[in-house]
């Protein structure tokens, strides 16, 4: 009797934590990609996707444009994001921002961090200058423009101000949350530069609550074939 009570609580410890596995599972994160003209200033263009994956980048905003794609993926343990082989081109001097965004991220939750950095060249005018930046929003929003980095739940990492550099912030989050990278572009005359940017959040916390079922599930049962065994002994 006392057994089939173990493995009746093994049972509904191992439901519920496969339950609270399946509530934990990534949703579809949904990504956005602006082309911001800043000076002078013009009219946006903003692509958008609805889910994890690759968005292509074909934007025109008057005197700048920007080609490439962009991959967010939101999965256990990490979630990420790169605007990869980027190029932006400018007809004269300027500034343009181009803004990544994706939200609905819930894995990973906890105490971690976000790191970025960013690689490229200018190909063709003068050498201009960037800016790079990745923000963190408890409200998960997703944005077009850049988010108010001394709002109560907007965390940005240090600026990068180099292609080839990088920079992290501490993160957390207990709730689903959005990831933005805004990238500041200062064109001195016409011309094109190619870039690379990659963030990710990343913690090494695991769900107390899913562990905590699965393990006490694989306890009770232990301590219940423990139990059979020394009853067959006993007889």
């Amino acid at each position: 009797m006392l057994t089939c009570s173990f493995r009746r609580l093994a049972l509904i410890l191992g439901i519920v934590g496969l339950v609270t596995l399946a509530s934990s599972a990534p949703a579809h994160a949904a990504l956005s990609v602006t082309l911001k003209a800043v000076n002078p200033v013009a009219a946006g263009d903003t692509g958008a996707s609805g889910g994890n994956g690759a968005l292509a980048i074909s934007l025109d905003s008057g005197q700048f444009s920007a080609d490439g794609a962009a991959v967010g993926e939101d999965v256990l343990g990490s979630a990420s994001m790169d605007m990869t082989s980027i190029s932006v081109s400018s007809s004269g001097a300027g500034e343009v921002w181009l803004i990544f965004s994706m939200n609905n991220i819930d894995s990973p939750v906890g105490p971690g961090s976000i790191f970025q950095s960013i690689t490229g060249q200018f190909l063709a005018g003068a050498a201009g200058t960037i800016a790079f930046t990745t923000f963190g929003d408890l409200d998960n929003t997703l944005y077009t423009t850049e988010p108010v980095s001394n709002a109560p739940t907007v965390v940005g990492t240090p600026v990068v101000n180099v292609l080839g550099g990088s920079s992290s912030v501490l993160w957390i989050s207990d709730n689903q949350y959005s990831l933005t990278q805004v990238l500041k572009i200062n064109f001195l005359t016409g011309g094109s530069v190619a870039l690379s940017s990659d963030s990710f959040s990343n913690f090494s916390v695991p769900e107390p609550t899913t562990f905590t079922m699965f393990g006490l599930g694989t306890i009770a049962m232990a301590f219940g074939a423990i139990r059979r065994r020394f009853r067959t002994t006993a007889t």
